[in-house]
């Protein structure tokens, strides 16, 4: 898959301290082959599976000390990943997430996957509400003040 990033908060910085990680990200990322069409998108499945082959924790509880359990879709190494490519509106679920664990002393970054906005309005139409890089740039633009949890958003294509 081809790849963009946004580094938010030096979020590259401290996946580049920890030997190998970053680097792993990218290469899982490169040998997942996906079908984008909808309405069955098996990415985010597809994703996750090649993942966990290299000792990614699936669906890893955020905090116990909420009334609603929140998971991560993948995690691994004091590192919280979220795959979005349904609704914008998800991001703000996986920032809060990001507060929360960074809270609770979990994790040192997050990671996004998304669409790359070229694949969103090729593949699914006029962009509408659908979660993609571009999104989550807007978002990351605002709210700088009270997200300081470093975040690598990487887009996918």
């Amino acid at each position: 898959m081809e790849q963009r990033t946004i580094d938010y908060c030096h979020a590259e910085d401290i996946l580049t301290a920890k030997p190998g990680l970053k680097e792993e990200i990218a290469e899982i990322l490169h040998t997942v082959k996906c079908s984008w069409g909808l309405p069955e998108d098996p990415a985010h499945r597809l994703i996750r599976a090649a993942f966990m082959k290299h000792g990614w924790k699936s669906e890893v509880l955020v905090s116990k000390r909420t009334n609603r359990p929140h998971y991560f879709d993948l995690y691994k190494n004091r590192v919280a990943m979220e795959l979005e490519f349904s609704r914008r509106e998800m991001f703000y679920r996986d920032y809060f997430r990001f507060l929360l664990a960074e809270r609770e002393g979990m994790i040192d970054v997050g990671v996004i996957i998304t669409r790359d906005r070229d694949l969103t309005a090729h593949v699914i139409g006029p962009l509408g509400n659908r979660a993609d890089i571009h999104q989550v740039s807007d978002d990351l633009s605002w709210v700088l003040t009270w997200v300081r949890t470093p975040i690598w958003v990487i887009a996918v294509k």
